[in-house]
């Protein structure tokens, strides 16, 4: 009988090293990769290029301290913004005339929503036939832009370029078009601001820097397609009447805020000394 056990003992014995090996064998295959493996597709925000913006052939744009008083102004725009119901996530910055401010706006706009840790932030140079932004932030060398997708010549990812502010990225104008009216209305924008808000997530908010609204008829046509606007008016440039006749053209529900540009609210000195606690500049 003990013979039949020591049989037996080395029978399990031999099964188990068999069975040891087999999963040694197993793990090593599991962990064997292929030679010739191909990489993982990159993410689209991993394939948006990150430029140095340093300015281009245009002035530099203004953008006040981040402690100073006019920084804190763009604060609370972005504050009014942010307790709409529901928070509009893609805004059309214009004017009534040009040379009102409605880039410098823009930009400090969307500066200071990607000041937000959670938020992601996209500044779109809309003005297809005159660009404001563009000369002042690409460097030489880029070209194209949103004209050049809309044509359906470029992706994405080739016409968005990252900042050197962290999550704010800046689309270019791109190649000068005569067609502009047609660009921004066509099907392929209202596809590529729907795009952009579902591939970068819930806290993405997108500002367009649109040409003046009585001068072009760009506006108007995006307009239909933004979730808000906001009108900036130059103090002392534009009549009350011309005020109206802008607003009336694209419609008062979307507007979100006037903003009005270049006001002297520097506070009296009674109460210059309790300014200065919360301001350096």
């Amino acid at each position: 009988m003990s013979r039949v056990y020591r049989a037996l003992e080395k029978a399990e014995g031999t099964q188990a090293r068999k069975t040891e090996e087999s999963s040694i064998i197993r793990i090593f295959e599991e962990k064997r990769v292929p030679s010739n493996a191909e990489p993982a597709p990159k993410g689209l925000e991993e394939r948006i290029p990150k430029i140095d913006f340093s300015p281009g052939d245009g002035a530099p744009l203004i953008i006040p301290p981040l402690h100073s008083y006019s920084a804190e102004q763009f604060r609370k725009v972005k504050t009014h913004i942010l307790h709409q119901s529901p928070s509009p996530r893609s805004i059309l910055v214009t004017s009534a005339l040009p040379k009102e401010g409605k880039s410098t706006v823009a930009f400090n706009l969307a500066l200071a929503f990607a000041q937000e840790k959670n938020f992601k932030t996209i500044l779109i140079d809309a003005d297809l036939r005159n660009p404001t932004l563009s000369p002042k932030l690409c460097p030489k060398g880029v070209q194209a832009g949103l004209s050049d997708y809309l044509n359906s010549e470029k992706l994405v990812e080739e016409v968005l370029f990252k900042f050197q502010t962290p999550n704010l990225k800046f689309m270019p104008a791109g190649t000068p078009s005569p067609k502009g009216p047609e660009l921004n209305g066509s099907s392929r924008m209202k596809d590529l601001l729907g795009e952009l808000l579902e591939k970068f997530g819930k806290d993405t908010y997108i500002f367009m820097d649109a040409p003046p609204i009585l001068v072009t008829s760009e506006p108007v046509i995006i307009s239909k397609m933004v979730d808000g606007i906001i009108l900036v008016v130059m103090s002392g440039m534009a009549p009350k009447k011309t005020i109206r006749k802008a607003i009336d053209s694209i419609g008062r529900e979307k507007i979100v805020g006037v903003i009005f540009n270049q006001i002297n609210l520097k506070p009296s000195k009674q109460y210059s000394q309790f300014y200065g606690r919360y301001f350096r500049e």
